[in-house]
């Protein structure tokens, strides 16, 4: 992959982005669209070990900065988005898609799609993801490894911060017993790896537990003026 077009694409798609009005901050783009809701595009380039090709699988979500708020407040760290997919999921291949982008041909086609895919599938997509039990019912179908901190942090947004101390509990509680499956299961097949399977689980405990003390001490209410 020649590196002079891998930065031409890299600068097309800049330039792709800002003309939809995102503007580019660290590794994204955002496009602020109301007061708390912010859409969010990111991509990743491959070459493929393909001569004369770049793939790009653009990302796209949306940010709820109340939300971004106290999760940056716990790990001190911002995060890039608060829902996020790749694109091609939402197309209508539904599945991972990458755009090929062609050396010694000028991609205008490429960039096109690109955009009205962003405007047709994604802009649909974050469109109902953009209020609190939007995103609250995304991530009670939809488990990973962020509901432990969104889900309670929009409880605590919700008014109801006992909901949200509840739910850090029953995960707490429910790892615990997966805990004691994962030693009954491995202790009687391999020690090695049940060692290192109830060491994972109890990393995940101490994690827990220390979003469950920060969580309990916030305020009893979300205000604005707390986070600025």
């Amino acid at each position: 992959m020649s590196q002079n077009f891998t930065r031409l694409v890299k600068k097309q798609l800049v330039d792709l982005f800002n003309g939809m009005g995102f503007k580019k901050k660290g590794f994204c783009f955002y496009k602020r669209i109301t007061d708390q809701v912010s859409l969010t595009i990111s991509y990743m380039v491959a070459s493929r070990q393909e001569v004369g090709h770049v793939y790009v699988s653009p990302d796209i979500g949306i940010l709820r900065h109340d939300i971004g708020r106290i999760y940056e407040k716990y790990k001190g760290y911002p995060i890039t988005a608060t829902v996020c997919t790749s694109l091609g999921y939402i197309m209508p291949c539904k599945k991972w898609y990458e755009f090929d982008f062609v050396e010694n041909d000028d991609n205008v086609g490429v960039l096109e799609e690109i955009k009205n895919n962003i405007i047709t599938h994604g802009y649909v997509f974050c469109k109902n993801l953009e209020t609190l039990d939007e995103i609250e019912n995304y991530y009670s179908l939809n488990t990973g490894s962020f509901e432990i901190y969104y889900l309670p942090i929009i409880y605590y947004l919700q008014g109801n911060k006992e909901k949200g101390i509840e739910y850090i509990e029953a995960q707490i509680a429910k790892n615990k017993q997966k805990g004691e499956k994962t030693k009954v299961t491995y202790s009687e097949v391999n020690t090695e790896e049940y060692h290192e399977e109830t060491y994972h689980v109890h990393q995940y405990d101490n994690e827990y537990e220390r979003f469950y003390e920060f969580f309990r001490q916030l305020p009893e209410k979300y205000n604005l003026e707390d986070w600025k």
